[in-house]
């Protein structure tokens, strides 16, 4: 995960200020000497083998677009050696278009998948910042019309008309890495600040004001879900924290989970699924009694890190140990391993569309990847040839 220094993308830890104290330093520091420095034992952990389900497998295909070379974005003094993507989000107006946050293009991509000539795919909306620095273009939505981005570095919410192709942009009160968009149902955005004072903000689409809370210091807020009665869900990566705000409140309640977590998903009947990173288990929070039920995955160390649920409510999660999507169906409680297209990849989030395809960033140079559930089963009334 990329952090801020002087406006450059660098490999440093989010964990905000205040969250550690000296003293806990230190005992991690001893730890890793005494048990990972250069005279201890190798440790290598090899991990389980997967079991494959070849009759799912065989039903599945995924799709890769290349996307456009940085060139341009480097022309421009905005670009990193390598396009890298991070969020993607289906159009919800346009059948085939998928948004695509470019986190070292600093700027905002639009693929159109039904597009068969690569040259006239994609379109490229270039966010400028008068500091010209790496902004960290992160995550994407569609909401009515526009499109909503969160900065790592650049301090502010974005918004393109995609009627117009206007960009403006909006400046967070508190400096930290702008994270995961969504919106509720009067198309107001919340995000997460995920880097230095982490704060939860909410964008007014009436006002344009952002609104910032913070109802657990130090909490290290990431995944954002609003589900239909407008609660937001908020993950924190520490102090075991998941934070829901009920509009008919107005307040934020902890509902404690049993382990840290990352990032959240609703079904359809608006049970929030959330990933527990750090303990290879996904928890699902009933939507009416609030209670918790954690499932853990079958293969050792798992590092589950993204999370969705699809229309039939089976719950997807990223598993980058395994280099797979992993399904659970709630139903019959089994798990299914769905390897990625190339080795070493990892996808920091996903959306599905209408039609079920589930879209993701994969690899580095970074490709659009579609997984289609169903997409190696012969259609049914068509003429033969």
């Amino acid at each position: 995960m990329f952090t801020r220094k002087s406006g450059i993308l660098t490999d440093e830890p989010m964990i905000g200020t205040g969250v550690m104290s000296e003293e806990d330093k230190n005992t991690i520091i001893k730890y890793l000497a005494d048990n990972f420095g250069p005279n201890s034992e190798s440790r290598d952990l090899a991990p389980d083998l997967i079991v494959r389900d070849e009759e799912a497998l065989s039903r599945t295909i995924f799709v890769q677009y290349e996307l456009p070379s940085p060139d341009e974005a480097r022309a421009q003094g905005l670009g990193r050696a390598q396009r890298t993507t991070h969020d993607t989000f289906p159009s919800l107006i346009t059948p085939g278009v998928v948004w695509v946050a470019g986190l070292g293009t600093n700027s905002i991509l639009r693929v159109n998948t039904r597009n068969l000539d690569p040259a006239e795919r994609n379109k490229e909306y270039f966010v400028k910042d008068p500091r010209n620095i790496m902004l960290g273009v992160h995550g994407v939505i569609e909401v009515a019309g526009r499109v909503h981005w969160t900065e790592l570095m650049g301090d502010h919410l974005g918004e393109l008309d995609t009627n117009t192709g206007e960009i403006r942009r909006y400046p967070q009160p508190t400096k930290g890495g702008g994270h995961t968009p969504r919106a509720d149902s009067k198309g107001n955005v919340w995000f997460t600040e995920v880097s230095g004072n982490g704060k939860i903000g909410r964008w007014d689409a009436q006002t344009k004001q952002i609104t910032e809370y913070d109802p657990v210091k130090g909490a290290n807020y990431y995944g954002v879900a609003v589900d239909k009665k407008d609660r937001v869900f908020v993950a924190g990566m520490t102090k075991k924290t998941l934070v829901m705000w009920d509009p008919k409140t107005q307040a934020w309640s902890n509902l404690n989970p049993p382990s840290n977590v990352r990032r959240l998903a609703l079904d359809s009947k608006d049970n929030l699924w959330a990933c527990a990173y750090g303990n290879n288990s996904i928890i699902r929070v009933d939507a009416n009694t609030l209670q918790m039920e954690e499932y853990r995955l079958p293969l050792k160390n798992g590092n589950p890190y993204a999370i969705y649920v699809d229309k039939e409510d089976n719950v997807w999660v990223e598993n980058a140990v395994y280099n797979s999507f992993v399904m659970f169906d709630p139903r019959t409680k089994k798990f299914t391993y769905f390897p990625f297209p190339e080795l070493n990849a990892h996808t920091p989030n996903m959306e599905m569309d209408g039609e079920g395809t589930i879209w993701f960033g994969l690899g580095e140079p970074s490709r659009l990847t579609g997984l289609k559930l169903r997409g190696n089963v012969a259609q049914r009334n068509v003429a033969s040839r």
